[in-house]
């Protein structure tokens, strides 16, 4: 794990929780969660700078290795409790925390 961003990721909500590389030299993943209005939470991993290289999406902790590690580093640091709610309401990939409310009135 290193603490600097390898990839360019100008989200203003994200908070960056650290870089995982396998090999030197051969790049790494970046791992942020994203809190827009700290309501849900998201999880967002980018592999480069392009604007449409990265995987995010709380129905992947479980079943994505980075997914579920940037799950793990965020609860950590106190900053993801929406994904416990979600997952224990059986809520996918598509609904934040607004919704379920929504839906639960």
């Amino acid at each position: 794990m290193t603490d600097r961003a390898l990839h360019k990721h100008d989200c203003p909500n994200c908070v960056y929780l650290g870089t995982i590389t396998f090999l030197p030299g051969r790049g790494g993943r970046d791992m942020y969660v994203c809190e827009p209005d700290f309501t849900a939470s998201n999880y967002v991993v980018r592999k480069s700078s392009e604007a449409h290289d990265y995987n995010s999406g709380l129905c992947h902790v479980g079943s994505d290795p980075y997914i579920t590690l940037a799950h793990m580093l965020a609860e950590r640091r106190g900053l993801s409790v929406a994904h416990t709610l979600i997952a224990a309401e059986g809520y996918g990939c598509g609904l934040n925390l607004l919704d379920i409310l929504g839906q639960a009135r």
